[in-house]
């Protein structure tokens, strides 16, 4: 695994952890109520063999930012990572 270096991808490979750009398209799924898209995702997270249990960790820790950015945009520190969750912030409540 990894060819002798070490890199984000394929550790999450490995580890059959998920990225952020799963967790992303799940969250524009659920922002535009698009049932279709979500199920896609699981599905292309089935077929890499990604642990759905560490997703949904990762899903609950991703909403509590998204929380944040709602009640208090202050404490998310990033400017991008802010920007970024704006979005979801407004979408859902």
């Amino acid at each position: 695994h990894g060819a002798g270096k070490v890199e984000e991808d394929g550790v999450r490979d490995m580890l059959g952890t998920v990225g952020d750009e799963f967790l992303i398209a799940l969250l524009d799924g659920l922002a535009g109520a698009d049932v279709m898209a979500m199920l896609s995702v699981a599905d292309q997270m089935n077929g890499r063999s990604m642990s759905f249990e560490s997703a949904l960790q990762e899903l609950a820790t991703l909403f509590h930012r998204v929380a944040l950015a709602q009640m208090a945009p202050g404490a998310l520190s990033d400017d991008g990572e802010r920007t970024r969750l704006q979005r979801y912030a407004g979408a859902l409540d």
